[in-house]
């Protein structure tokens, strides 16, 4: 099963869509996470922040040519920082947002 957080906040079982910038799956293992974070540039490293001054609408879909890899991609994070993040998400509370990011 996989259960997934847009850039509004709503949840949502479409991991495929742009849109989707947190979710969980449940496998063999147990449940994994996975947070959208930044590959190159200003974002390397930085959760994807839809409200933040480096967002520029459309960045969840760019792709870079000369890197080979999309701006934000999803790197498998600890069930406490997606719970951060997604919290963050849902309320738009920056707090969340700096809590995910150091606890990594």
């Amino acid at each position: 099963m996989k259960t997934g957080y847009t850039i509004e906040g709503k949840e949502t079982n479409n991991i495929e869509d742009n849109s989707c910038l947190a979710y969980s799956l449940i496998d063999e293992n147990g449940e994994v996470y996975f947070v959208r974070r930044g590959t190159f540039g200003t974002t390397i490293g930085q959760f994807l922040n839809p409200w933040g001054i480096y967002y520029n609408p459309g960045d969840e879909k760019k792709f870079n040519s000369a890197v080979g890899k999309r701006l934000y991609e999803y790197n498998k994070v600890s069930k406490s920082v997606y719970e951060l993040y997604s919290k963050f998400l849902q309320t738009k509370n920056e707090v969340y947002l700096n809590q995910a990011q150091r606890n990594l």
